[in-house]
């Protein structure tokens, strides 16, 4: 069985960038190593950041074993400080 991880996709042009928050297989071949599914994403391009993320289906991936990339971790923990 592939691992799954959850990580940040860069989207958008060169000076407005907007990353996507994905799960994809860890070893990423070229052959089906795509997007699995789009959990949410964040817009740090306005002078406010836009920031959705599917909790729920994250908790449910959490479970089910997933591992979160050290980018995402990182970002979700500034998430939690902030909030508090």
């Amino acid at each position: 069985m592939r691992t799954k991880i959850i990580r940040l996709r860069r989207r958008g042009a060169i000076n407005a960038p907007f990353f996507e928050i994905i799960v994809t297989f860890k070893d990423r071949r070229s052959n089906g190593s795509g997007l699995v599914e789009k959990l949410g994403y964040i817009n740090f391009t306005n002078s406010n950041r836009i920031i959705f993320i599917n909790c729920e289906r994250l908790g449910v991936l959490l479970n089910q074993g997933v591992i979160l990339h050290k980018s995402v971790k990182y970002f979700l923990s500034k998430l939690v400080l902030e909030n508090k």
